[in-house]
């Protein structure tokens, strides 16, 4: 999943800025979409080192600041689907909403399979014996 994420952005090319919102975007992603299954959760917390120094924990306030920059990135390419997918100048409509069926209830509207004489049949006609066991 990180690979597939990154694949698009130039990592190598990219300040430690970018690659922290990066970072962030893809940990998040794995945590929401395998966290439960995988056991794994909480918040995002992010290691850095520059430079070749030592590593170092993003203090709250970053870390902070980085998860808001998430979302804004999150919400600047949901918005731009309109221009992918929208003609430029058209106004989409929202559809009209289809119904939902109603709810079936189940003791009084199931079909009883012994007054089902298709069914019945079916089991009668079945031959009992297994095939490719003549001698």
């Amino acid at each position: 999943m990180a690979q597939s994420t990154m694949k698009d952005y130039d990592v190598a090319g990219r300040g430690v800025a970018h690659l922290k919102l990066i970072a962030h975007c893809i940990v998040k992603t794995c945590i929401d979409t395998l966290g439960g299954p995988m056991m794994v959760g909480g918040d995002v917390a992010i290691w850095c080192s520059q430079q070749g120094r030592e590593f170092t924990k993003v203090p709250a306030d970053e870390m902070e600041a980085i998860a808001n920059g998430v979302a804004d990135w999150r919400g600047i390419e949901r918005d731009s689907l309109d221009k992918v997918v929208i003609p430029s100048g058209a106004v989409e409509t929202a559809e009209e909403t289809i119904p939902m069926p109603e709810a079936i209830d189940v003791e009084t509207e199931a079909p009883d399979a012994a007054a089902d004489p298709t069914r019945v049949e079916a089991e009668a006609a079945v031959d009992p014996e297994p095939v490719g066991t003549e001698e």
